[in-house]
């Protein structure tokens, strides 16, 4: 009992310093998103006429344009973005994406640089736009210097703040729990939902919603979070066994595992930017050259409407979802990954038959997951609309659910890697460091490489934060490269990756081990 106990505490030690880190990043992040930016008349109360009676600061989410940090990570993510896209047609830009871990470094710094220039300008217009503004009780300019220098102070302000907000997420990537980024971005709608729920009270305090309605809410909150996370957790398991070898692999033993939901929030947001577009393109012929009504009526009397936009949307969404999961996971490059590590797919009697054997099973699971995601793209219009739940707390039944539920599960499984690594080092006696001895692309190569290292006898753990839980789905990078990185987001942003610690003593057997058997 007493040996528990201490294997026990040993695991836990590690994992509260890494929560600890962890809320105290979230905790500046949403200090950040509450102070308001320098030089707006916060003290003579304008800045709280835009909240009406209840006087809710920047931080609760009434006025985020406002704050030091208007665009929060965004224009971080934004950058990375635009610097992949680069990359995909740049062969420079391609060689630092794929080359050395310097080269990785340098790309990183051009995505940050790329960032700061971004949130430069973005602070300018930000300070235009606030100088503008007046008090709608009182009148009164919420800048009352407006000028070059609020615009610089706005500008620099933004900056700074992005700098430490980069700086913040890569120290819970490297010190935390789960990727700064989806950490953060995580923590921002988990308040913008607490004010939705705060708002919720309210309204039902007030008699402006019937007890029935907020129960409904309630309800849909709970149900979407648990659809969110079973549908995260999905997955359909291709075994794995050692090349030559004829025994049958067990439920524990490795596999490619291919995510029902492989595609995350992506379907269903690019359809909500094509169907505005296909509406307003539709509307300009239409009354234009044909001299008919547009599909934009989405009111009640507009059945037609509503009707062929969700029928529309549903096929966007399955055309997308399909197009989403075939550049997500390249099934040769899966079965390649594997092979280099002595694997192959059971059953298979070549690579090209494990790799139709994964692109079968692929497309079978994105039409599944197309289902879900219709009912996804839906929910908060049918609450809204046919349940009366408010908008605000419909908004989170939707896609914020999924990225809440991937986020979460990928702290979860970083938090069960660190207690494991704490027995581990508890066994081995000593206070001897672990270090990095591999970082891979793919989760599956760590996997991979640590069964192959405790098959000779060396204690590995693994240690994958990858940031693309932030997209809703923990699919990205665990088991293939995605065919064009354009669509994903970069696997390193924020200090996120997956690598395998070893102790220290044993850095040069591993090293030998796991590169042998690449070369073999």
């Amino acid at each position: 009992m007493e040996a528990n106990g201490t294997l026990q505490r040993a695991g836990r030690d590690g994992l509260i310093r890494r929560g600890l880190v962890t809320l105290g990043a979230v905790a500046v992040y949403r200090l950040s998103q509450s102070l308001p930016t320098p030089g707006i008349d916060a003290n003579a109360g304008v800045l709280a006429e835009f909240f009406g009676a209840s006087g809710a600061p920047p931080a609760s989410g009434g006025a985020p344009w406002a704050a030091i940090l208007p665009h929060g990570l965004m224009s971080y993510m934004g950058a990375a973005l635009v610097v992949l896209l680069l990359s995909a047609v740049l062969p420079p830009l391609r060689r630092l994406r794929e080359g050395s871990p310097a080269q990785n470094a340098l790309f990183d710094r051009l995505i940050v640089a790329l960032a700061l220039i971004s949130v430069l300008v973005q602070g300018w217009g930000s300070a235009l736009y606030l100088e503008g503004l007046a008090g709608p009780v009182s009148g009164r300019p919420l800048v009352p210097d407006p000028g070059w220098i609020f615009r610089l102070t706005c500008s620099i302000t933004a900056a700074g703040g992005l700098a430490l907000l980069v700086w913040l997420a890569h120290a819970v990537s490297r010190y935390g729990l789960g990727n700064g980024v989806a950490v953060l971005l995580a923590a921002e709608m988990l308040a913008g939902m607490g004010v939705a729920l705060h708002g919720e009270y309210r309204a039902l305090s007030g008699g402006a919603i019937s007890w029935g309605q907020g129960l409904v809410g309630l309800a849909a909150l709970a149900l979407a979070a648990a659809a969110a996370a079973a549908a995260t957790r999905a997955v359909r398991r291709l075994p794995l066994v050692r090349d030559g070898a004829a025994a049958a692999p067990g439920e524990d033993g490795p596999a490619i595992r291919l995510r029902l939901n492989a595609t995350g929030v992506l379907p269903v947001r690019g359809t909500r930017t094509l169907i505005p577009l296909g509406l307003a393109g539709q509307n300009y012929l239409g009354v234009v050259f044909l001299g008919v009504p547009g599909l934009t009526d989405l009111s009640p009397t507009g059945v037609t409407a509503v009707v062929a936009t969700i029928a529309i949307g549903a096929v966007l969404v399955l055309a997308l979802t399909h197009l989403y999961a075939f550049m997500t996971v390249d099934p040769r490059d899966a079965v390649q990954r594997v092979g280099r590590l002595g694997y192959v797919v059971a059953g298979a009697g070549s690579r090209e038959e494990a790799a139709a054997a994964v692109r079968r099973t692929q497309r079978g699971l994105a039409t599944a997951n197309a289902g879900y995601l219709v009912l996804v793209a839906l929910a908060p219009w049918v609450l809204d609309h046919a349940l009366g739940v408010s908008p605000s707390v419909a908004s989170y039944c939707g896609t914020h659910m999924l990225v809440l539920a991937a986020v979460a599960m990928q702290v979860a499984a970083q938090a069960r890697q660190e207690l494991a690594l704490g027995v581990a080092r508890w066994q081995r006696g000593n206070d001897e460091p672990w270090v990095s001895v591999w970082t891979a692309e793919t989760e599956l190569e760590v996997e991979l490489g640590q069964r192959l290292l405790r098959q000779a006898g060396i204690p590995a753990s693994p240690r994958c934060n990858r940031v693309v839980a932030a997209t809703g789905t923990l699919s990205y990078w665990e088991v293939a490269r995605p065919r064009w990185p354009g669509l994903t987001i970069h696997r390193r942003l924020g200090g996120g990756g997956a690598q395998l610690l070893v102790p220290e003593g044993e850095v040069a057997r591993a090293r030998d081990l796991l590169e042998g058997q690449a070369r073999d």
